[in-house]
């Protein structure tokens, strides 16, 4: 058995489209409206006198420049910072990253320690692609939030605030939150385009190109690009022509058209090879040895890779080791190379080269390929254990498409939401300019009346006539207001009611797949039992999916009006309590409870279901050896519930995504439990159901505590809507 080499080509494929970026081109236009520093202009002058060309010499020439003129202002520590930013922005352009890095980061803590916020945000828009190319692992989720507060202070310039929205956007999408990074980057290249920032459009236009084609919107992908191709054929740059064109042939590649992919890239190998564009050669080239693969022309492939290897060995670049040794090593495989050797040394030197290898979609590839690996040098036991660890981070990555479909499905739920909205306002408006002009017909046959009694009968007539037209008018605009909120609740029914058959009908195979691995353990060999388990486990989760789906669905679509009662939420917590006591014993875990005895009216089964979603997800983060508190009392005009663990708490990450559905947290179960990322997303809607709220306490740092705040409710045979103490 050999996995499929498409699975492995899915990521590689794209992942270095991060050259297109574009972020090193040219400096930005200044801000309208405002007097950008002196030295900002003079600095700026002697940038754009550097021509790509010059190479080395382009660069110390201004390295020169920047002494003399950093002596001549006494070292004025504002000036220095400029001064690094240009400096960062040019060895961008000439691909000496690190040093790049290194410039951009001086700058930036220059910029903060003067209050230069313009700039400051200028340089965190780099920050994202720089961080990623290099693997630096800077929090960009701080320095992005501290850009946008900073674009914010007033007096805010439109033209910082829209570039710090666009290194969130860049963010985003190197955290392959793509439907999101789209929904910040839209707006944006709006703005650029029509304000006459085309530096900045053209990047915006290049993330939205990229998190395009990682969402599968293929089209929209080669739209992006193609007005960015428009741009460049009029400015005349080679190198942004050469970068678009690199991004297209990817395209190409990905929609199957693999000549006219091999052709593009080629052309884009010689060019940057004659500017010195090494990084950019290299990422080249192993898109051309994945091209060369997928047509199965291995040996093409393979020479490809060893290329990129070696150029990358010599630039020191750690991504162009671990992708074109992980590619060479899936080529020589599919290639069904003798060298057994050769392909164990280039997945150690892959191994020996990525950080945090549970992040990333690499690794899953990684997996795969150690599993053929061994499985063609006979050892079952080590395939068998990649085997594990493959399907493990396969579910991983499925989390990730699976999270990315359903932000797809909540993006295009808004956007009909939005729709509706405009439509319905439209309508309004028609019907209000209609209603005006009745009150002036009105006055009007009021005015002609006093005026002349004797020709009030014909004004009266004419005007009875226009009323009935108009009231005609307002009928039929009524009538297709409630015919189109008919359609958008129909269609959202029909929505409902398909994922919730599919859902149904994904029970019964895996209830057949489960009862036919029970037997199959009866009689197995011992190499077959691993297998077997392996398979049951996946039949569990995806058993645990599809039941927590049928709830969630179940508690969105259920109308819970005419179910209110009274009843004591004291009385009920206890009884969850109790339930998952057995959970908390076995892992020796205590539960408190601190419930203030009172009624009120609400919905027990929605209740019951909050109250364990959150006690459950407590036992499940918890350590051994902990206590977590369940605490209940009257709060203002309502009531609340709290439930605190000492587990690990939340990363400022999580927090931005912990009630989304499927969202994947940093967390992980510390008793090896199932976990769905559907269990959070439900308690927020069905809080929300009840007309309360949910929020996790930031104050609170020695683990997690959610605080669920309910109103009064009444039931539809009771006026009031008080808690009754008992």
């Amino acid at each position: 058995m050999k996995h499929a080499s498409g699975l492995l080509l899915s990521f590689l494929f794209t992942q270095f489209l991060l050259t297109a970026t574009g972020c090193y081109t040219q400096p930005p236009y200044p801000e309208p409206g405002q007097q950008f520093d002196a030295h900002d202009a003079a600095i700026d002058s002697v940038f754009q006198s550097v021509s790509p060309g010059e190479g080395p010499d382009g660069l110390r020439r201004f390295e020169i420049f920047m002494e003399d003129y950093l002596e001549l202002h006494d070292n004025d520590e504002r000036v220095q910072a400029y001064l690094l930013y240009y400096s960062g922005y040019l060895n961008g352009l000439f691909q000496q990253y690190p040093q790049a890095l290194e410039n951009f980061l001086a700058a930036h803590e220059l910029a903060n320690q003067h209050m230069l916020r313009s700039l400051a945000v200028r340089i965190t828009a780099k920050l994202p692609y720089a961080n990623n190319i290099l693997s630096a692992g800077l929090d960009m989720d701080s320095l992005v939030a501290q850009a946008i507060e900073m674009a914010d202070i007033p007096p805010a310039a439109p033209y910082t605030q829209h570039l710090a929205l666009y290194a969130k956007g860049a963010a985003l999408y190197y955290e392959q939150a793509y439907t999101a990074s789209i929904e910040v980057l839209l707006p944006l290249a709006a703005y650029f385009g029509e304000h006459g920032h085309i530096i900045e459009e053209i990047d915006t236009n290049n993330y939205l190109a990229l998190a395009s084609q990682r969402a599968g919107r293929f089209e929209d992908a080669f739209v992006y690009l193609s007005r960015n191709h428009q741009i460049h054929q009029v400015s005349g740059d080679p190198i942004a022509i050469s970068r678009t064109r690199s991004n297209i042939a990817i395209l190409h590649g990905l929609s199957g058209n693999y000549k006219a992919a091999i052709d593009s890239t080629k052309v884009s190998i010689a060019f940057n090879d004659s500017l010195g564009r090494s990084f950019a050669a290299v990422q080249n080239i192993f898109n051309i040895g994945i091209y060369y693969r997928n047509i199965n022309q291995f040996e093409a492939s393979a020479a490809y890779f060893r290329d990129g290897l070696a150029r990358s060995e010599a630039l020191d670049f750690t991504q162009g080791i671990l992708f074109n040794s992980l590619g060479l090593a899936a080529t020589l495989i599919a290639a069904d190379s003798d060298d057994l050797n050769e392909i164990r040394a280039l997945l150690y030197m892959f191994k020996q080269h990525i950080e945090k290898p549970e992040e990333t979609e690499l690794y899953r590839d990684f997996t795969s390929s150690m599993f053929n690996l061994e499985l063609r040098s006979g050892n079952t036991a080590e395939a068998l254990r990649w085997h594990a660890i493959f399907l493990e981070t396969l579910e991983n990555f499925f989390d990730l498409e699976r999270q990315a479909a359903i932000n797809e499905i909540l993006t295009e739920n808004r956007l009909l939401q939005s729709q509706a909205q405009i439509l319905h306002l439209n309508q309004t408006i028609l019907l209000k300019e209609q209603a005006q002009r009745n009150l002036y017909a009105g006055l009007i046959f009021l005015f002609l009346l006093l005026a002349g009694a004797g020709g009030a009968n014909w004004h009266f007539s004419r005007l009875s006539r226009r009323i009935a037209q108009a009231h005609a008018v307002l009928q039929s605009q009524n009538q297709e207001i409630a015919t189109q909120n008919e359609l958008l609740l129909k269609l959202s029914e029909e929505r409902q009611r398909l994922i919730k058959i599919i859902i149904h009908d994904l029970r019964n195979p895996i209830t057949s797949l489960n009862g036919s691995l029970e037997l199959m353990k009866e009689d197995v060999s011992q190499f077959q039992e691993p297998v077997i388990e392996i398979a049951m486990h996946s039949v569990s989760r995806m058993r645990t999916i599809v039941n927590g789906l049928l709830e969630l669905f179940k508690s969105e679509s259920a109308d819970i009006s005419n179910e209110l009662q009274q009843f004591s939420p004291a009385d009920l917590l206890n009884r969850v309590i109790k339930d998952f006591g057995a959970e908390a014993n076995h892992k020796q875990q205590e539960i408190v409870a601190e419930l203030q005895d009172f009624e009120t009216v609400s919905h027990k089964e929605s209740l019951q279901t909050i109250a364990g979603n959150l006690v459950s997800n407590a036992i499940k983060y918890a350590p051994p050896e902990t206590r977590i508190l369940v605490s209940l009392k009257c709060a203002g005009n309502g009531w609340q519930l709290k439930v605190r663990d000492q587990g690990p708490g939340f990363s400022e990450t999580d927090k931005e995504k912990m009630f989304t559905l499927f969202g994947r947290l940093s967390g992980k179960p510390t008793g090896n439990e199932e976990s769905t990322g559907i269990g959070l997303y439900a308690v927020k809607t069905t809080i929300e159901k009840l007309g309360g709220s949910i929020s996790l306490n930031r104050d609170y740092t020695e683990g997690a505590e959610f605080v669920c705040r309910f109103p009064y409710l009444k039931s539809n045979n009771d006026s009031k809507a008080k808690p009754v103490t008992t």
